[in-house]
């Protein structure tokens, strides 16, 4: 536009482009020639004028989270926009009249909506000069029903487990939640956890990434489809070793990945916390929550991990709920808002971290979770889910199969007996080492187990009944 822009562009093509100007911006330009050391007469000046900014036109929108009273819009950066007009209204002929709302950012969600109601939007880029793109197309989008219950999108990788322990198809968060009648939930076992690997947000109101994806996968890159940059709807994220440069952040990030001192199966909750509903109906002990009976392999085999942590990590001030016990980290259970940069990558949605092993969370099928841990999950959801959080913890391992189960005695001193089971079941006792100490079939629907040479402690129950396993603790004193 004037002498001080003046810009020299070397090409061996007979074209070129010339990119980031301005709109509405007059250029002036001349060529010339070189061969060898020799540079030809420039050639006449020639000019002329970027196309002004209301020729361009804003992409579509894409819902995400959709609920009774709110809905998140989520766009793409357009050239050169300093701010968005975001046209929002339940009636489409007051869609060219109302007011738009500024937004700084490319999300935002909408919020104090009604219930099973129809909106309407369309998106204009504003740029420096307050020059509107042309608007969007229309999009449509109608809000939840009250009472729907919550979708959550559970991501879990594909992965081998020890015999004595839960699938990747049936872990015990998972059964958890599928039990619940307040949640719809969708299992997504990961075969691809490359960068490019293919995530659909939209459906969800909440998505867990689950401690079995690798904390180096692709998918939790930066460059991934589960980036936590490109998270747009709340997410309960179980993997505190991606929390490193080269992983979930990118080269120059500090963190660092670690496991919990082995033997330490407990949460520290400092008093101010404790009230956070993320604790809603646990009791303290020393105030510390027990969430892990014994260690285990990444495969849920008998081994030493169970908690896990990030050090380090840049951001998360303030954030921090509950860590091992003995540790300090930054990561472990942490609460953080929308808006923060944790380690060098901006989020755009809530996301809660939880520290736990997947194979502790699988071993001895379920069993060596406690309710306290249990109850955590369910919590985090509901938080998540912006569903009331309940006063009552979880007691016992969840039966998606089984629901009229009986189990009696229990605790016991000999016999337990087993009524409700469906035909040809088998029922597997396993000790907290994983030892076989009964097998048995089910006859006319009901079954006794004999215990009363086993030692007293704590053993696995373990229903098996057309592909499908059930699981419950039984105590022997």
């Amino acid at each position: 536009a004037d002498s001080s822009d003046t810009k020299k562009i070397t090409t061996k093509e007979a074209s070129c482009i010339l990119p980031n100007i301005l709109a509405s911006t007059k250029v002036w330009a001349t060529l010339t020639l070189k061969a060898d050391t020799l540079t030809s007469i420039p050639s006449d000046t020639v000019t002329t004028v970027t196309l002004p900014y209301s020729t361009l036109k804003m992409t579509n929108p894409v819902i995400y989270d959709v609920r009774s009273n709110r809905m998140t819009i989520v766009w793409s950066a357009a050239v050169d926009a300093t701010s968005y007009n975001l046209y929002f209204t339940d009636n489409i002929t007051k869609l060219t009249t109302v007011t738009p709302v500024s937004i700084a950012d490319t999300i935002c969600t909408m919020s104090d909506l009604t219930a099973d109601k129809t909106y309407y939007m369309q998106l204009a880029a504003v740029n420096v000069a307050s020059v509107n793109s042309i608007k969007s197309g229309t999009k449509i989008q109608k809000t939840a029903k009250d009472g729907a219950p919550v979708n959550v999108g559970y991501f879990t990788l594909k992965k081998v487990m020890d015999a004595t322990a839960d699938s990747v198809q049936n872990d015990p968060v998972y059964r958890l939640l599928k039990a619940d009648t307040k949640l719809n939930v969708t299992l997504n076992v990961l075969t691809d956890n490359s960068k490019t690997a293919v995530v659909d947000q939209t459906p969800y109101n909440v998505l867990i990434i689950q401690e079995s994806v690798g904390g180096g996968d692709g998918i939790l890159t930066p460059a991934g489809t589960l980036a936590l940059s490109r998270l747009k709807v709340p997410t309960l994220y179980n993997k505190t070793y991606a929390f490193k440069a080269g992983r979930a952040f990118a080269s120059g990030a500090t963190g660092a990945g670690a496991e919990a001192t082995t033997g330490v199966y407990t949460l520290t909750v400092d008093a101010v916390n404790q009230s956070n509903d993320l604790f809603k109906g646990l009791t303290f002990t020393d105030n510390t929550l027990k969430l892990f009976t014994v260690g285990a392999t990444d495969t849920g085999a008998d081994g030493t991990k169970a908690l896990n942590m990030a050090n380090n990590v840049v951001g998360v001030g303030g954030t921090l709920l509950a860590y091992p016990t003995g540790s300090t980290p930054s990561i472990c259970v942490n609460d953080i808002p929308a808006g923060d940069t944790i380690g060098n990558q901006r989020i755009r949605t809530r996301v809660m971290t939880m520290g736990m092993n997947f194979g502790a969370i699988c071993r001895l099928n379920g069993a060596n979770m406690t309710d306290a841990n249990r109850t955590l999950w369910r919590n985090a959801v509901y938080m998540l889910g912006g569903l009331e959080v309940p006063t009552t913890p979880i007691v016992g391992i969840q039966s998606i199969e089984h629901p009229d189960l009986e189990i009696y005695p229990n605790p016991t001193t000999d016999y337990v007996n087993i009524n409700g089971l469906k035909s040809a079941s088998t029922i597997r006792v396993y000790s907290t080492t994983g030892q076989l100490v009964f097998t048995g079939k089910a006859e006319n629907n009901k079954l006794s187990v004999n215990l009363s040479t086993c030692d007293a402690g704590l053993y696995l129950l373990q229903i098996e009944s057309n592909g499908s396993v059930v699981n419950a603790k039984i105590l022997k004193k």
